[in-house]
This record gives C-alpha cells, structure tokens and sequence, in this order.
C-alpha cells in the first residue's frame, strides 16, 4: 500500500492509500454517508472533502458507488410502487418428506411508495403546500358568500330535525296503540 504524499514532507502522513478508491466504492454501494465513510477511514469529514476535491479517482469512485447505489434503490421504490411478482418456494411436510412447492409471490402496490415517488418527482404537484398568505385572504374574501349559502342550508336541516322530531311524536301514540291491541286478547 502506497502512501500519496506528493513529495510534500509537513503534516501528519496521509492515510490514503493505493485501494481507498476502491474500498470507498464499495461503501458507497452499500449506503455509507460522508460522515460513515469518515469513521471508516479514520479521517475528518473535512479531510474527505479534501480528497474528493484532490484526489480526482477517489471522488469518481465515491460518485459512481452512490450513483449506481441510489439507482437500486429508485428501481426497488419504483417496483413497490407499481406492485410486482417474484418466484418463491414453499417447504411442506409431507409425511416426513420434506416438500418444495414453487410459486409466483405477488405484492400488490404500495400507496406510501406511490405517494413518495409522486413527491419526489413532482413536488409542485403532490407536496403537501402549506396555507399560503393569498390562501389565507382569499377565505377572508369569500367567508361572506360561505355565510349566505350555508347558514339557510343549516336552518334547513335544524326545521327538518324538528320536524322529524314532531312526526315522531305525533307517531308515538299510535304505536303505543297499535302495541297495546295486539296484546289484548280476543
């Protein structure tokens, strides 16, 4: 393992090495943060910066490791947004004898892999927009015309509970009546 230290003797020895490219990669592909790949390599996150800016293989190693990284995981949201099938096996005991059944998995989609892929892709149209000050004056503007065409409609429906109320009333003796003659006996 090769130290790169460009002929420059001051400083502490740097701590990159012929197959830290290599080993980044790999990290990256398994989702490894700066911060992870840091404490891996012993170093500030400060000092990866440096070798990113620096070090020309190293950052092209980080980039592709996250960029074929991050494509995985798009593809599987992707996936479980449409809903998808794979192969899988069963194991049965069949007296003693062990079994093994094939079959077709099927998972339907999921609406929060739906819902993130839509945000994620199309904030100006999914994102959950907070109430905007033209939103808040705009109900101002119409509260007036919300008062005329929904408190008749309201008045409406406290007559017609009351009118439910009286017919209710008004059918109770006859129930009674109509209860009391099926117990007389003839």
């Amino acid at each position: 393992m090769k130290r790169h230290n460009k002929g420059k003797s001051r400083g502490r020895p740097t701590k990159y090495t012929d197959d830290t490219p290599d080993q980044a990669y790999k990290l990256c592909l398994l989702g490894a943060t700066d911060k992870e790949l840091a404490d891996f390599f012993d170093i500030s996150v400060q000092t990866l910066n440096n070798w990113k800016k620096n070090k020309i293989e190293f950052a092209m190693a980080l980039r592709k490791g996250k960029e074929i990284a991050d494509s995985e995981i798009a593809d599987r949201l992707y996936q479980r947004a449409l809903g998808f099938s794979c192969k899988a096996v069963k194991v049965f005991n069949d007296k003693g004898t062990p079994l093994i059944v094939n079959y077709t998995e099927h998972y339907p989609p999921d609406m929060n892999a739906i819902i993130f892929w839509l945000r994620s892709r199309q904030p100006q149209k999914w994102r959950d927009k907070p109430l905007k000050e033209a939103d808040i004056v705009s109900k101002e503007r119409f509260k007036g015309i919300r008062r005329t065409i929904i408190a008749p409609s309201r008045s409406l429906l406290r007559c017609k509970r009351q009118d439910e109320k009286t017919n209710s009333e008004r059918l109770s003796p006859q129930l009674a009546y109509s209860v009391e003659q099926k117990n007389v006996a003839p």
